[in-house]
């Protein structure tokens, strides 16, 4: 797209900082490299080196570009003494100009120095998992909602989709959290599993949010529970919270808009003005076109528009992204303009500064569906929220850069078990 800066490989020392900016102390000879990740609010305190609105700090070690071994040398902070060292292999490619061109992590942890090939991860004594279970229930208005639990443990962390989607986004976060909490994932209405409304008209954010009460209040989720929301899914628990704010212990906003999210698409006019013709001609024709629809979701042709206009091509990877489109090519289309339409008219900007709890939101620098900057804005108008920058990351960063996204969001759970 023109504007838009070409996708690449992240850096290695930029890599590094933002690993550090998740929440892993250095040691040893280290070297200080500047990173947009880990800023605060400047509605609230401030941790670390960056005062509001300033650019953070994070300490990256000596060795950072690569070793001759083909490893990571990084820090680690030495368990305490309630928790346990795991140790694990990992390693982290390198393209051949020296870049980092993917790191795949596993459970949590950090590298040990001077022990290239194996990590060293933070493990509390984990509770039995319960055993998984899966059903269907009855909303306030008798739509059918399907919801799956995972994992055991508190807080309960409630898995909310975007627009068109059954749960792709969190492929890398379930199993990395599910040993240690308790997980919910549920669809919206008309979506995967879960039925359509008997009134065609009642697909809006306000009726997610109070699905998402029937399956808290069916579940049992008597505490309150972190609220992780992807794409739409952010307008879903900036709403719930504005409604229900003693049921919410934590937020956790993921590349997503807090209101009107057609507005700013490719921080393009056209999208805007587009949108109400491709909804009308769309709800009127889209089912009678929906076997064409489904054929060009499934090709490759689809995958292949996405990868050069919507996602970062150098990080996805086609298996983590096609069940996205696997998944729309089997949805009503009339279903899914109608709920885009809702987020489209729905808008939590009023009560942002009324938020009054714990809210880390997790931004892509090249999300095109939504830029950057409304993330941004987001974490000034919450008091108090922090702001994981993901340099390269785009709207599907969950999947891209699942280890940044789950050591941040690790460190914040923590966080929010020692304010206890």
């Amino acid at each position: 797209m023109p504007g838009q800066p070409a996708a690449r490989a992240p850096d290695a020392p930029a890599f590094a900082a933002t690993v550090a900016a998740c929440g892993r102390s250095a040691a040893s000879p280290a070297r200080t490299q500047k990173s947009f990740s880990g800023t605060r609010s400047s509605a609230g305190s401030t941790k670390g080196p960056a005062g509001p609105g300033k650019i953070a700090e994070a300490a990256v070690p000596a060795s950072a570009g690569g070793g001759a071994d083909g490893f990571w040398h990084d820090a680690s902070q030495i368990p305490s003494h309630n928790e346990r060292a795991v140790v694990r292999p990992v390693r982290f490619s390198f393209m051949r100009s020296g870049c980092l061109a993917r790191a795949r992590v596993s459970n949590a942890g950090c590298l040990v120095p001077g022990a290239p090939s194996a990590m060293i991860g933070h493990l509390r004594e984990r509770p039995a998992m319960d055993a998984y279970f899966e059903t269907t229930i009855e909303s306030f208005d008798s739509t059918r909602i399907w919801y799956r639990r995972m994992g055991s443990g508190a807080p309960t962390l409630m898995l909310c989709d975007g627009v068109g989607c059954d749960g792709y986004v969190w492929k890398y976060l379930i199993p990395f959290f599910e040993g240690r909490y308790r997980l919910i994932h549920w669809n919206y209405r008309g979506h995967g599993r879960s039925g359509p409304p008997a009134d065609p008209d009642r697909l809006g954010i306000e009726e997610c949010a109070q699905d998402l009460l029937a399956v808290m209040d069916h579940a049992g989720v008597v505490e309150p529970a972190v609220l992780l929301g992807h794409s739409m899914g952010v307008q879903v628990i900036l709403e719930f919270v504005h409604r229900w704010p003693e049921r919410v212990r934590a937020l956790i906003p993921v590349t997503g808009s807090y209101g009107k999210a057609v507005d700013h698409v490719h921080d393009a006019d056209w999208v805007k003005k587009l949108f109400p013709l491709i909804q009308k001609v769309g709800v009127r024709f889209g089912r009678q076109l929906q076997p064409l629809l489904r054929e060009l979701f499934r090709s490759e042709l689809a995958f292949w528009y996405a990868r050069k206009f919507e996602i970062n091509e150098a990080l996805i990877k086609r298996e983590d992204f096609f069940p996205y489109l696997e998944h729309l090519s089997r949805m009503d289309p009339v279903i899914f303009l109608k709920t885009l339409e809702g987020a489209a008219r729905h808008t939590a900007e009023s009560y942002l500064p009324e938020i009054r709890v714990p809210t880390l939101i997790v931004a892509g620098t090249h999300d095109r569906f939504t830029p950057y900057w409304i993330s941004q804005r987001m974490h000034t108008l919450i008091p108090g929220s922090e702001l994981l920058t993901l340099p390269l990351g785009s709207h599907t960063a969950p999947i891209e850069l699942p280890e940044l996204v789950n050591l941040r969001i690790e460190r914040f759970l923590r966080e929010l078990e020692n304010k206890k």
